[in-house]
């Protein structure tokens, strides 16, 4: 599934695979030296430093992530160039057990590992204590704004 993101007048373009835990596996591997299934991954084309929406040092948020006008694939809309921002690869049975763990939709979790993922694409992350807080809040933020929140 490939998507279409505006943000702050920029067009992006999103891949979105839906895979099962070997795979996931397999690339978790390639990648990122882990030989397991995890739930998802990211696989950033863009610098994220492009991204003004996390500022580091401060620990805090610049510019309220916007949630992105997000389109049909082929329906890029008036983008006179649309940007590739990367891929996110989502583990589906993963997805359905964590739905069922945390007692909330199939629906509700794809969508949260798909912001997770594309927060990830922008330079989010969550290696310390205080960055995963803080990506947290941003991930409840985007969630709220899309009718999915806890």
């Amino acid at each position: 599934m490939v998507m279409k993101m505006t943000m702050h007048d920029d067009c992006y373009e999103v891949d979105v695979s839906l895979v099962g835990d070997e795979e996931i596996a397999d690339l978790n591997s390639e990648y990122r030296g882990m030989n397991c299934s995890t739930d998802v991954l990211s696989f950033p084309m863009c610098d994220p430093e492009d991204f003004s929406v996390y500022d580091p040092v401060e620990g805090d948020i610049v510019e309220l992530p916007e949630v992105p006008n997000l389109d049909l694939p082929g329906d890029m809309g008036t983008c006179d160039q649309v940007d590739i921002l990367g891929d996110i690869v989502i583990s589906m049975p993963r997805a359905v057990e964590q739905a069922a763990e945390y007692g909330h939709s199939l629906t509700r979790e794809a969508c949260y590992l798909a912001v997770h993922g594309a927060l990830h694409l922008v330079g989010y992350d969550h290696e310390t204590p205080e960055d995963r807080d803080h990506m947290r809040r941003v991930e409840e933020m985007v969630m709220t704004a899309l009718g999915l929140a806890r």
